[in-house]
């Protein structure tokens, strides 16, 4: 049965590299490979109680209100303020500029969830500033890549609505578990700014002089975001309230602070609703048919079977751990975050479990090992993204940028495997 199911794995792939949808390459495979064991009619059977269980899941309502509230932030310019606040706070530094990047990707991150549309927002916003001031090419498009990807570490995160859905974690402690990882992180890519405009200071001129007055002010341009993301996780960590409440409410602030700086038209809101509809659309549609891929492998014991051979290693839990890692380092680049949390998590983390981790610490350390996938080649959905916005530079100059970005995250990783308590800490003063 084991070799029907990688038979299965492949057939996926394979129409996954053929540019098929993921979502429909993932119900094609699995709805092959239960008609092929059971029969057709239980594929069928499957088929719609999967999709509908999943589009019907009051649980899931959290996914589309989070996305809501970044389409409607991005579409009422709250990138552009974020960015010219980032920027004057950093002051007279050389490379000043990418660490108001890194600033307002942070910032953005907070209010959007989404790592595209960080990286699409800032990219727009910042990118044309930096080649402006004569930055280099790749560490200017480097580092709206990089920055993009704190929005699914930074909570509010889409992966770790997903990863929660799928283990019965709690969404609320996952968000909270996320908080002083995507704060350590952004201060690891700001360093790794400094240190290479320190060392190479061609790659980065000095920046505008800020007095403190002009800092202060600064603040008023990400107030807010810091209202939003008070409110959600200040309401998460203190147990008002749920995570769809929390959504609903972040939603709704964002919608009045939109219409009260009259920075939203007609156009965007609904630019603001379709965007929603679309993307929503498309993350239950991939969780639906994931589920079915999902139970083809269960029937075929192909986790099981994974999970026996592993847990049978005499070897140390870490090493077992860093077996894990580079399992999923090695799918990111080849596949898309969403998928490869849907397909290896269920495998993965009942022998992490086995062997002691925390499945809060083991949801944050995925969302890392996606962060770094999107950023890493071939597929690298962050690079394309701002491939898109800077047509004139070369694709091999944004990748060359990114590997102190990389370096970053694995530094990170090493962090949170050495002291655990990072990802930890705060989840464990939450009641529920």
């Amino acid at each position: 049965m084991t070799s029907i199911g990688i038979i299965g794995t492949i057939i996926f792939l394979i129409l996954a590299f053929l540019r098929m949808p993921i979502a429909i390459a993932m119900g094609v495979a699995g709805f092959i490979g239960i008609a092929y064991i059971i029969s057709i009619k239980a594929a069928f059977e499957v088929l719609s109680g999967s999709i509908f269980v999943n589009f019907t899941s009051f649980d899931l309502t959290v996914c589309p209100l989070f996305i809501l509230m970044g389409q409607i932030l991005s579409n009422s310019g709250i990138g552009e303020k974020l960015f010219k606040s980032g920027y004057k706070i950093m002051g007279r530094v050389r490379g000043g500029l990418a660490m108001g990047t890194i600033v307002g990707c942070s910032f953005f991150a907070a209010a959007c969830g989404s790592t595209i549309a960080t990286a699409a927002t800032m990219g727009t916003v910042a990118l044309p500033e930096m080649l402006k001031y004569k930055y280099n090419k790749s560490l200017a498009t480097a580092t709206c890549a990089s920055g993009g990807t704190l929005g699914i570490l930074i909570p509010p995160s889409i992966c770790f609505i997903i990863y929660g859905t799928i283990t019965e974690q709690s969404i609320g402690k996952l968000f909270i578990a996320g908080v002083l990882p995507g704060i350590i992180l952004s201060l690891l890519f700001m360093l790794s700014i400094y240190l290479l405009c320190l060392f190479n200071p061609s790659l980065a001129p000095l920046g505008r002089s800020s007095n403190l007055i002009e800092k202060l002010k600064a603040f008023k341009g990400i107030w807010e975001v810091l209202i939003i993301f008070v409110v959600i996780i200040g309401g998460l960590f203190a147990g008002i309230f749920t995570p769809v409440e929390s959504a609903s409410i972040g939603c709704l602030i964002a919608l009045i602070f939109s219409i009260i700086e009259k920075r939203l038209t007609w156009k965007g809101l609904l630019n603001s609703l379709y965007g929603a509809l679309r993307t929503s659309c498309m993350v239950i549609f991939i969780i639906a048919t994931s589920g079915i891929l999902c139970r083809f492998l269960a029937l075929c014991k192909v986790p099981q079977d994974i999970s026996n051979w592993m847990n049978a290693l005499d070897i140390p839990s870490v090493f077992i751990m860093l077996i894990i890692m580079g399992v999923f380092l090695v799918a990111t680049c080849f596949m898309e975050t969403i998928p490869i949390m849907l397909i290896f998590v269920p495998i993965f983390l009942p022998i992490a479990v086995n062997r002691g981790y925390d499945p809060l610490w083991f949801g944050v350390i995925i969302t890392v090992l996606c962060e770094m996938g999107l950023i890493t080649p071939p597929v690298g959905l962050n690079i394309y993204t701002i491939k898109g916005v800077a047509k004139d530079v070369a694709m091999e100059d944004i990748f060359r940028g990114i590997w102190p970005f990389l370096i970053s995250m694995a530094i990170l990783l090493i962090l949170l495997l050495i002291w655990p308590k990072i990802a930890l800490y705060l989840p464990s003063f939450m009641t529920y």
